[in-house]
């Protein structure tokens, strides 16, 4: 095993975040249409299935919200310190610790690269755009998704050289 390996692990978090951040406004545009739709059906008739069709939005709009403050950020906590705990089982030598330094302009790169295709995507389209308003969270990890990179891989390389040879 070599100590590459990380570079790879952390540019995949990368990926898996800009998925959930690409696919987040999508279903909540989809889920809001959805919503209205039924909202407007010609079977909506009597009070409780109106009042069932205001319960089922409210519910899903809560659900979302709660993954963009709570779900969202514990993920990337979550697989950050699981890549630092795996990073203490790479077998390592100090030497790597330079070419981690160098693998920092490669995942700065992909997190600028990343975070430019989320604000083009979400740019991109008016119906999109609205959708991702109440999604702040989101938004705020894919602009500092670089800096992020940068804390991980430094993390990873400390702990990776500190453990010493296995």
């Amino acid at each position: 095993m070599n100590n590459k390996g990380q570079l790879f692990d952390i540019a995949v978090i990368f990926m898996i975040v800009l998925a959930l951040a690409i696919v987040l406004p999508i279903g909540y545009l989809v889920m809001t249409s959805v919503n209205n739709g039924l909202a407007n059906a010609p079977f909506v008739g009597n009070a409780n299935q109106t009042e069932n069709i205001n319960s089922v939005t409210t519910q899903s709009t809560g659900v979302l919200t709660r993954f963009d403050n709570i779900i969202f950020p514990l993920l990337i906590v979550v697989m950050i310190i699981g890549l630092v705990i795996t990073s203490f089982f790479i077998p390592s030598h100090p030497i790597f610790l330079i070419i981690n330094i160098i693998g920092v302009v490669f995942l700065v790169f992909l997190g600028i690269v990343l975070g430019y295709v989320h604000e083009q995507f979400i740019n991109g389209n008016a119906g999109v755009l609205s959708a991702s308003l109440p999604f702040v969270g989101v938004g705020y990890a894919m602009r500092i998704i670089p800096w992020l990179g940068v804390v991980v891989i430094f993390i990873t390389s400390i702990v990776g050289v500190a453990k010493g040879n296995n």
